[in-house]
């Protein structure tokens, strides 16, 4: 045993090798003899730009753009926004707040309860 080299060193043999195809219809491989035949593809070059197009766009003066946006003396003429009372804002802000400290209160409600209880559970065990 000392010379064998297919049983490890706790005294386990390795498992036999699998065959070289178990299944055949497994998975992708369906033969060993299907031998593909590499193929060549060869770019067709690009088509070149017509020069001429391109210089006759570049000949030609630049095209003045609208803008969609107002100009001065538009934005000028235009009435400002109207301004929304900040008392509607306010008493929301205010409800909002208030449910905050409500939840915070109750939130807190419950953890008093349970430091208490933990308390009387750990002084009934060890007291």
């Amino acid at each position: 045993m000392a010379g064998d080299t297919s049983v490890g060193a706790d005294g386990t043999a390795d498992p036999p090798p699998l065959p070289l195809f178990p299944d055949p219809l497994a998975g992708l491989i369906t033969g060993d003899d299907l031998v593909e035949t590499p193929r060549v593809v060869v770019p067709a070059p690009p088509e070149l730009p017509d020069h001429a197009g391109i210089r006759a766009a570049l000949e030609q003066p630049p095209r003045r753009v609208r803008r969609s946006w107002p100009v001065p003396a538009e934005r000028a003429a235009m009435q400002p926004p109207p301004v929304v009372p900040l008392t509607a804002a306010s008493n929301a802000s205010r409800r909002g707040v208030a449910v905050v400290i409500v939840a915070l209160l109750v939130t807190a409600l419950i953890l008093l309860s349970v430091i208490q209880s933990l308390a009387s559970t750990i002084t009934q065990l060890f007291g």
